[in-house]
């Protein structure tokens, strides 16, 4: 059958793209709105500059239901030509122009080939120069480009990439194999754009992209021996724009100082969490964290989610049990943490704040001992973002003050003023906003943490 009419293909990717730049502009305005309305300032300026603001969020929200608008119209357009299609006898209009040019289609398939050939010692298949040059290359085309190109590779095509990415470390005087972050960004440019039919492809080809759920669990919370049976989408939005510290609840894992971590700086940066994560609305999410250089490094995951007997055992658990349209923003990042410390989420358990802070803030982590307890009071009163650690040894009857856990990790609140007029250390604790704070006094602090990680520039 000869297709006459417009590309259904093409209109269902911008139809994608539009309602993706709607949920980022959402996101966006959500966070401009939040930033301007918690400023600290009064008077007849302030009260004018407010309302200046949310007229203008208010513009913005309905240019993102335009959007949404032309999105299910292009959606309709689609059906309405597969539809007509179907029975068509040769009439109708040329197709809509693609988006690559033939010398774009031309150079990516050079590299495509480049990446894929087996050209000896001095090239060898899976040569992560080339590798990257692919992944380079696609970063710099529009997201229509990249999806067109995307959409056209053959099932033994992306299978063919996926063997050539398999090759570990970077080969022979570094001219073969591929290392985890190369593989990371190549996945990254396939799939934040990609039509969502061809995510479905390229996730069930890598297996990169789906880490091992199964963990040792929070003796915190007395979980053991987490076993996933499945996964699950929650239906809620990921970032949504009332985001803020209380949307973490720390799962069944024992990740307990990553997710400290998470509601301290969302705490410090209420922004935090739309700048670092994306629903690109084709079935992916895009997390950035840090590599050890604490440059940005975005990965890219499919919509996801490990579950138990149709329930998310990871992060945000208890709320997600409670209200499946919670927040599901630390979830993805805990994902994106499983495949960046090696592919599974045991591996992401039991690591203080040196080895995961500057993965999720891209910041250097200071450590100030027990026994300091005056340097630790004083960051605190400064507000600095700061993460303390309980894992202490204490006598028989000893199980610490109030809603104390040995071998635990909160972040810091601040400090206050007990009932006997002593200055205490707030701990907050990351198995959810509704769990009692810890207050410390000096001596508490000294015999009742093992040490104290602030984060700073």
């Amino acid at each position: 059958m000869m297709f006459w009419g417009a590309d259904t293909a093409q209109l269902s990717k911008h139809a994608t793209a539009t309602h993706g730049g709607a949920a980022r502009l959402e996101t966006l305005l959500g966070t401009i709105e939040q930033v301007a309305l918690s400023t600290e300032w009064t008077g007849a300026d302030a009260e004018s500059f407010r309302t200046r603001a949310r007229a203008e969020v208010a513009r913005g929200l309905a240019a993102a239901d335009l959007l949404r608008g032309l999105g299910a119209e292009l959606t309709g357009h689609s059906d309405e030509q597969d539809d007509a299609s179907d029975g068509d006898d040769g009439q109708g209009v040329p197709a809509v122009a693609a988006a690559l040019t033939p010398e774009t289609q031309d150079e990516l398939d050079s590299l495509l080939a480049d990446a894929l050939h087996d050209g000896g010692l001095e090239d060898l298949r899976g040569n992560s120069r080339d590798l990257d040059a692919l992944a380079e290359r696609l970063a710099e085309l529009t997201p229509e480009e990249r999806a067109e190109w995307i959409a056209g590779l053959e099932d033994d095509e992306l299978a063919a990439l996926r063997d050539a990415m398999a090759a570990d470390g970077d080969g022979l005087f570094w001219t073969g194999g591929n290392t985890d972050q190369s593989r990371r960004a190549l996945l990254d440019q396939l799939l934040r754009d990609a039509d969502p039919a061809d995510v479905e492809r390229i996730s069930e080809l890598f297996p990169e992209l789906h880490p091992d759920g199964r963990g040792g669990g929070d003796a915190a919370q007395g979980t053991y021996d987490v076993n996933p049976d499945g996964t699950v989408t929650p239906p809620g939005e990921v970032v949504p724009e009332d985001a803020s510290w209380r949307d973490v609840s720390q799962g069944s894992y024992g990740d307990c100082v990553s997710m400290a971590t998470l509601a301290m700086m969302m705490d410090q940066d209420p922004g935090w969490a739309a700048e670092h994560v994306q629903d690109n609305g084709n079935g992916t999410v895009t997390v950035t964290l840090y590599d050890e250089n604490g440059d940005p490094e975005p990965i890219t995951m499919p919509k996801e989610l490990p579950s138990e007997d149709g329930k998310v055992v990871g992060a945000g658990r208890g709320p997600l049990a409670d209200d499946p349209t919670s927040a599901t923003w630390p979830s993805y990042v805990e994902r994106a943490l499983a495949i960046q410390m090696g592919g599974d989420y045991s591996g992401i358990e039991g690591h203080g704040s040196p080895e995961v802070g500057p993965r999720l803030t891209g910041l250097d982590v200071e450590t100030i001992p027990p026994t300091d307890a005056d340097a630790a009071f004083d960051a605190a009163r400064r507000g600095e973002p700061m993460v303390v650690g309980t894992s202490v040894k204490l006598a028989e009857n000893d199980t610490g003050p109030g809603d104390w856990r040995g071998g635990h990790g909160y972040w810091v609140d601040g400090v206050s003023t007990n009932d006997s007029g002593e200055e205490v250390i707030v701990l907050r604790n990351p198995h959810g906003p509704d769990t009692p704070t810890v207050e410390l006094t000096r001596e508490q602090y000294e015999k009742y943490t093992s040490s104290a990680e602030v984060h700073h520039d």
